[in-house]
């Protein structure tokens, strides 16, 4: 069993690690985001608008990877050796995600030199990494939640809730649907990040407290 002190200081560093890879990997996010969306309405063909598309997501995941594994994937590890059984499930997301974004590379670069894209194809080369993706962000989302639980930050948890909601939504073939889980997924994003700080907060007043 850890000391009290040192489980503290490792939940410590593995939630500052995870605040400002969250933080990096949004950054990182809106500046693909933008060259999208000038690029994508000038778009000649549907084949151009998703080679574009896979092209500046292809870029994005290059910047993003080494974020991925330096702060998300590397604080989930910290929260599993401070408390394995709570926290380990997010490790193991984490390093799936990790290999997902990997695999997802070489996706996109295929899409980018293929001549020609079945539509059935693509179809499920986006549903298999939805769910692939899902389902280990669900892992890193359980670990967050418990975090909550433990240091009873509700905001943390609600956010935890209101981003799965939000992914959700989002994969719905709907305008209203997809406009809802973005809100909601803002929203959700900035109530995680909040309660993520209110724990470094309120673990730097219990070690003024030993």
């Amino acid at each position: 069993m850890r000391e009290p002190s040192d489980r503290l200081s490792l939940i410590y560093v593995g939630v500052s690690k995870i605040y400002r890879g969250y933080l990096a990997i949004i950054a990182i996010a809106l500046l693909i985001l933008v060259p999208i969306m000038v690029f994508a309405p000038g778009s000649t063909s549907i084949m151009v608008l998703v080679k574009n598309v896979a092209f500046f997501q292809f870029l994005g995941l290059l910047i993003m990877l080494p974020v991925m594994y330096r702060y998300i994937y590397k604080g989930f590890a910290s929260l599993a050796v401070a408390d394995k059984r709570t926290y380990g499930i997010g490790k193991i997301g984490a390093l799936g995600l990790l290999a997902i974004n990997t695999m997802a590379i070489g996706e996109y670069l295929y899409i980018m030199v293929a001549t020609s894209l079945k539509s059935l194809t693509l179809l499920l080369m986006i549903m298999i990494s939805f769910v692939l993706g899902f389902t280990l962000n669900l892992l890193t989302m359980i670990a967050l939640y418990r975090l909550g639980n433990e240091f009873i930050i509700d905001e943390l948890k609600l956010g935890v809730i209101g981003l799965i909601i939000a992914t959700l939504l989002i994969v719905i073939p709907n305008l209203v649907t997809i406009y809802i889980g973005d809100i909601m997924g803002i929203l959700s994003m900035a109530g995680i990040l909040h309660g993520l700080n209110n724990v470094r907060k309120i673990i730097r007043d219990r070690w003024r407290n030993l």
